[in-house]
This record gives structure tokens, C-alpha cells and sequence, in this order.
């Protein structure tokens, strides 16, 4: 294994624009921040925070860090807590040697109550656990999503200066209210433009998919939707609301099913389903996608992806310069709850199936720089005298810059293609996203946190589980020709792993004829799905009339550009 030394670490985001960026306060402030030019990006975000170090300093030292801030049950054992005195060496020299540290494959990953010490993972399991862990995850215990109390009606506002100043009003009554029920440290909310700009944005999904529905002509079998992910169920009551108003016929006969890992929001979900009078017509199923136990459904039907793929876990490969061999990064915890990223072979046929994927889509991963950002020359280092000569430079590294590949999009593709073989896909996410842990890297993540209602990005991955949101953008060519790659009807997935560990030791043994032959070996299939900035989708599809305000601005298509669709 190649050992790149202990990285500590202590982030979600908000979603509305200054001037391109994510906004750094909360919404409340949105008035000192508005009266900048035009908003542009922005990315998803809670209104952040908390220590941008796992591991908290000397007592008495140095000023108290915000990780020290972190409830007493939530702190763990560092060798900065073992006291001064002369038996401090003693207490630190009994350290546990790296052969005997227990490897975890996420089910068991998954049992776990609190992360595990002495322990190995994978960089993906280690990200997923962090996540959706049921018993310390991010999205289990701490999440909430903003929602606002009262839809905003955006013909009577004069700007959209006062639509930011609205929403952050609405955001410090949230704010209040859950100051007197949860922890500040735990406390982290985040903001969809589902929630934001309800019932419109999710009217402007229903059009969408009525639309085509109905040119189908399916008239006689009923609408059936799969929603991944659902929230707070706002979407679906959105979508089967504007069903009830604008096509009843259709509604009198529709399905809608939310495949949901949260228990807390499902329950969230049924309350709301309730609520709006859809309770009968809804089915909340409490798993993940990606298990054995999701739904199946072979009958035409929409799935629906709402910022969800954003937080589907991501494995991290380089390159080995002097081979080309890509090596994936495993996570290892010691003693002291101290993260290390190591490199080892790619074993995972997952992974093994993403990267060959990728080759075939022609959205290789990784990739090697190009020599404007290569000061060491490491493109050269693919060459048969690169290869002599780079290891040789000083310094010189001797892995390619990190990619973050995204293994779970690939799983949940080849899911949702073989257990809704007949579906429709309407899915939407990040494009890009500022303030990523890496600017070198391909598809680095956010990853952020808040503390005392200001957002803390951090810059690493490695930080402590359950605290922190992790979430990525998606390189949506790529995942365009992946969504059609594994819908070509034959797909089979060992066939296509075998391909894949073909196309892995060609790289590794730099036969790069052999390894395109390979990639040609794949069968390509016709191209079923689109991409659409998200702007030009609720061009299409929204009542832009209801969600202009005064001034002729419109929120809805100002906010979130950094968002895309893809369609099929």
C-alpha cells in the first residue's frame, strides 16, 4: 500500500446565489448580500457548521477549537487527551500495529453504533457510513430540510431582493424553533430548490412527466411514479396536487411510491401525504435503492431523482505513474480516531465496472493533467521514457491527481435499469460546485458543516462521521452515456466486470492497444437520455408568469444554475 500520512479534519450547502458563489451566511442576512449583480450558482447547503479538525488540541494550549465545542458523548480519544506526566510515553507506546486493524465492509460498517477505531474501509464506505449510518449517519440524526411555512407569492414582491429577505425571515423562525429542541452543534439544516420555491418548482416536475405520459398515449395504463429520496415528501405532494387540478382523469388512477433510507423522513413523507389528502395513492418504502429489497416494477413508470445522486458515495483512485495501474484509496482509523488514506489495487468489481464504464462513455477516470496544470510532468510519465525519467525528477509525485469516481451513481444506473426496466428517468442535480476539498481533483466534493448558523467547509473528506454533509457534483455527459450504457438491452453485469478487470490490467500493464479494445469490446446502444440545464428545463416546464416578481426578475430561474436535469 501506498501511505500518504494521517489526515485530520473536522460540512452541506444553501441554495441561493451572490455573484456565483454559495451563499457563506444564512439566509436571514440574504438583504446584505442580494444587492450584488445577478446571482448566479449555488450550491445545495444546510446553514452550516461545526470544527474543522477531528481531533481537538492540548488542553490549555491554544484557544479552544470549534471541535471542542462537540457535546461530551461526541468526542472521542485523541493523543492530545492523554495527560502530561512522566507516565504519558507509557500510555502512548502500546500502539496498535496496522496488522492488526479489522477490515469492515459496509453491512457491517452499517451495524456499527459508533465509528469503529483500529479499522480499515474503503474511501466509498467510509463516505456511505458517514452519510447513512442508521445510528450516527448525517442524514439519520442531524439533517433537516428547510421547508418554507408559507408558499411565497412572488407576483407581489418588488424584487427579488425581498423574495431572499422573505425566505430568511421564514429561515430564522426554523432556526428559533429548533434552538429550543436540538443541540447547535448537531443542528444542521439545508435547503432544496423544491422546498424554496414550492408548489412551483415541483408543478413544473408534475408538467414534465404528464407530459410525457401522455405522449405515450398510454391513456389506459395508470401514471406510476418511483420517487428516490423524497424528503420531506414536498415533491410528491406537488406533483399529485397538480395532477388533482390539472388532469383528474389521470390522478383518479396514478401510483406514487417514494423509496426512502431515511425512517425519519418517511415518516415525514406519510404525514405530509396525509395531509394533503394523497395518503391512499402513496406508498413509502423505508430502504435503500440500491438494497435487494427495493421495489421492482416492469411496467411503464417514471423514477424521479432529486438531489439524491449528490450524495451517493464516491471511491478515490489514482494512478500509479510508473505503471498506470489505478489504485483506490482505503481509509484506515487508528486508536486515536485518527483517518489515513491509503492506496491499494482496485479489488472491487464495482468500482472495476464504473472506471471500465467511464473508458466506454469516453470520460476516462482518472485522468492525467494537462502540462499547463502538470508542473511535474506526470503526463509524460504515461510515455515509455516518461516513465524512466519522471521518478527521477525530485519530488516528483508518483500517483496522478485524485479522481473521485462515482462508483453508487453507476450501482444505482444499473439498478434502476434492471429493476424498472421500462422507466422513464427524470433526474436532477449539481453540475458544479464551489468550494470543493480539492480544486485539483476530478469530481472533488463539498464537504461542510455549520456551527453557530455559518457555514464551515472543510478541506477534506476524512472528518467525522455523522457530522459533516459530503456531496458531489455530477459530470453529467458522463453520466448521460452510463445511463444508456446499462440500458442496452443484453447488459449483463458479470459480463461487463469481466470486461472491466480485462480493461484494469491492460492499464496496469501499459498496454493501452489492448486496453481500447477492450473498451470497444462494449456494446453502445441507442442514446435514450438527455441533458438539460435547469434553467432551460422550467423554461419549459414552469409557470414562469406566476414566479416573476415586480421588478421582472424571476427566482426561480436565477437561483440553482449551477443545476442540471437529465432526462430520458
Amino acid at each position: 500500500m501506498i501511505r500518504l500520512g494521517a489526515l485530520r479534519a473536522g460540512r452541506r450547502a444553501v441554495a441561493g446565489p451572490t455573484a456565483g458563489v454559495a451563499l457563506a451566511q444564512p439566509l436571514a442576512t440574504a438583504s446584505t448580500t442580494a444587492k450584488q449583480s445577478k446571482p448566479k450558482a449555488a450550491p445545495k447547503t444546510d446553514q452550516p457548521a461545526s470544527s474543522a479538525s477531528t481531533t481537538p488540541p492540548a488542553p490549555n494550549t491554544r484557544p479552544l477549537s470549534a471541535s471542542a465545542a462537540l457535546s461530551k458523548t461526541s468526542k472521542r480519544l485523541t493523543r492530545f487527551d492523554v495527560p502530561h506526566g512522566s507516565d504519558r510515553e507509557k500510555q502512548l507506546s502500546p500502539l496498535i500495529p496496522r496488522s492488526r486493524y479489522t477490515h469492515y465492509p459496509l453491512p457491517a460498517l452499517l451495524r456499527t453504533t459508533e465509528h469503529p477505531s483500529c479499522a480499515t474501509m474503503s474511501a466509498r464506505d467510509f463516505i456511505h457510513n458517514s452519510l447513512y449510518n442508521p445510528h450516527y449517519g448525517y442524514f439519520s440524526k442531524h439533517a433537516r430540510i428547510f421547508q418554507v411555512t408559507q408558499p411565497v407569492e412572488f407576483t407581489k414582491l418588488p424584487s427579488t431582493l425581498e423574495f431572499m429577505n422573505t425566505v430568511g425571515d421564514q429561515y430564522a423562525q426554523v432556526e428559533a424553533k429548533l434552538a429550543r429542541d436540538v443541540d447547535d452543534v448537531t443542528r444542521q439544516i439545508w435547503h432544496t430548490p423544491t422546498e424554496l420555491f414550492k408548489p412551483y418548482f415541483g408543478y413544473a416536475v408534475a408538467k414534465h412527466v404528464l407530459d410525457a405520459y401522455r405522449a405515450e398515449g398510454n391513456t389506459g395504463a395508470p401514471l406510476v411514479v418511483y420517487e428516490v429520496g423524497g424528503g420531506n415528501g414536498t415533491l410528491m405532494a406537488n406533483i399529485l396536487d397538480y395532477l388533482q387540478q390539472h388532469a383528474p382523469e389521470v390522478y383518479a388512477t396514478a401510483r406514487y411510491s417514494i423509496v426512502e433510507i431515511s425512517a425519519s423522513l418517511a415518516a415525514i413523507q406519510r404525514e405530509t401525504a396525509k395531509r394533503h389528502g394523497h395518503a391512499a395513492k402513496v406508498d413509502i418504502i423505508n430502504t435503500s435503492i440500491l438494497d435487494d429489497a427495493s421495489p421492482v416494477c416492469t411496467d411503464p413508470c417514471f423514477v424521479i431523482a432529486m438531489e439524491v445522486v449528490d450524495n451517493l458515495a464516491h471511491d478515490v483512485v489514482r494512478a500509479d505513474l510508473a505503471t498506470g495501474a489505478p489504485l483506490s484509496a482505503v481509509v484506515t482509523t487508528d486508536q486515536f480516531h485518527d483517518h489515513t488514506e491509503e492506496y491499494a489495487p482496485v479489488t472491487d468489481p464495482t468500482l472495476a465496472r464504473a472506471l471500465y464504464l467511464h473508458a466506454v462513455a469516453d470520460h476516462p477516470l482518472p485522468r492525467f493533467n494537462h502540462p499547463i496544470h502538470d508542473p511535474w510532468g506526470t503526463c509524460a510519465a504515461r510515455l515509455p521514457l516518461g516513465r524512466t525519467l519522471v521518478p527521477k525528477i525530485p519530488f516528483a509525485p508518483n500517483l496522478s491527481q485524485r479522481a473521485f469516481v462515482p462508483t453508487m451513481h453507476v450501482r444505482f444506473a444499473e439498478q434502476i435499469a434492471k429493476r424498472f426496466p421500462l422507466h422513464k428517468l427524470v433526474l436532477a442535480d449539481f453540475s458544479t460546485l464551489p468550494d470543493t476539498i480539492d480544486a485539483r481533483a476530478m469530481n472533488a466534493p463539498v464537504v461542510q458543516t455549520r456551527f453557530k448558523g455559518s457555514m464551515v467547509p472543510v478541506g477534506t473528506y476524512l472528518v467525522q462521521p455523522g457530522f459533516f454533509d459530503v456531496f458531489f457534483p455530477t459530470e453529467f455527459a458522463a453520466a448521460q452515456r452510463v445511463h444508456d450504457l446499462v440500458r442496452v438491452e443484453g447488459y449483463d453485469v458479470d459480463e461487463v466486470t469481466d470486461r472491466a478487470w480485462r480493461y484494469i490490467a491492460a492499464l496496469g500493464s501499459g498496454d493501452e492497444r489492448k486496453a481500447r479494445e477492450v473498451v470497444a469490446e462494449q456494446p453502445r446502444g441507442e442514446a435514450r437520455a438527455k441533458v438539460l440545464s435547469q434553467r432551460a428545463f422550467l423554461q419549459r416546464n414552469a409557470d414562469l408568469k406566476a414566479t416573476t416578481t415586480k421588478s421582472g426578475e424571476n427566482p426561480l430561474l436565477m437561483y440553482y444554475e449551477n443545476c442540471a436535469f437529465l432526462v430520458s
